[in-house]
């Protein structure tokens, strides 16, 4: 599972993210391991837990505080942004 708001393309190494960010990932499961640890961390780690950030950076690994706390960050405003209606719905051929 990718990061919200993250496609494949944006997951593979050197990609460019709409936000501009370069993603530095060596590897797509690595990237894949990540997501699912920062996802487990922030159901552990709720927003009323002393040092959040610090807990969820040391259960991903190879994070800081700062780093997975800005993570979160943009995928709120993702989340927002595409609840806001500010990015289409995509469209799929239809396979019949």
């Amino acid at each position: 599972m990718l990061f919200r708001g993250t496609t494949v393309l944006e997951a593979l190494p050197g990609a460019q993210t709409r936000h501009g960010q370069l993603n530095k990932t060596s590897s797509f499961y690595q990237k894949k391991k990540q997501d699912k640890q920062f996802e487990v961390a922030l159901a552990t780690y709720d927003k009323d837990t002393p040092d959040r950030w610090q807990n969820v950076a040391r259960a991903v690994g190879g994070k800081s505080a700062e780093e997975v706390k800005s993570h979160y960050e943009l995928l709120i405003r993702d989340v927002n942004d595409i609840e806001s209606g500010r990015y289409p719905q995509p469209r799929y051929r239809n396979t019949n």
